[in-house]
């Protein structure tokens, strides 16, 4: 167990390289780790799990109850962080480039998995990052073709039970099962 938490220990202190490293070898060498995209869900199940043992009913009721901050997030991600990135994507490539649509699209995603990961890292508000990456979902198959028609005139079809049904795999049910448990178990 000891050697468990001081490899936990390790990579939590060396985030700021291993990240970098990990995007730029999927990027460069995308072959190397396609044997194990398939268990890429599966490991944000667990580390959903993992990240939300300490969660609790009482924590969930106090985010929801004060949803100040879930309301100012969701309006980041999913009004300024657009817009900002059109006017950036419009200058830097021109208003008419379909690179813009991309790049719009890209920063138009729901809240990510990860979320919960660098939250429960970093000691956050762990029951609001929750119901801010759900609330996320549950509106993105909305907001990212509103965002893309608004923005850039362009329409993009989403496939949302598709996405629901991933986002509940990763998120919603590891967080249901862990927050059930720790209730349980005090």
């Amino acid at each position: 167990m000891r050697r468990w938490q001081a490899l936990g220990r390790f990579i939590g202190e060396h985030l700021m390289v291993i990240v970098p490293a990990g995007v730029a070898i999927g990027i460069a060498f995308p072959a190397l780790l396609l044997p194990v995209k398939p268990l890429v869900p599966t490991l944000f199940a667990v580390m959903t799990l993992q990240n939300s043992l300490s969660n609790d009913l009482r924590s969930m009721a106090v985010a929801l109850r004060r949803p100040a901050a879930l309301v100012v997030t969701i309006l980041m991600v999913h009004v300024a962080m657009p817009l900002a990135t059109f006017c950036v994507a419009s200058l830097v490539f021109g208003a008419d480039s379909p690179t813009v649509a991309g790049v719009i699209l890209e920063y138009s995603v729901p809240i990510g998995a990860s979320t919960v990961m660098w939250i429960g890292m970093f000691a956050g508000e762990l029951a609001l990052g929750l119901s801010t990456l759900l609330l996320s979902t549950l509106i993105s198959p909305v907001t990212i073709p509103a965002t893309l028609q608004l923005l850039v005139g362009t329409t993009v079809e989403i496939d949302a039970p598709g996405m629901m049904a991933n986002m509940a795999y990763m998120v919603a049910i590891p967080a249901l099962v862990s927050t059930v448990f720790n209730e349980l178990s005090h």
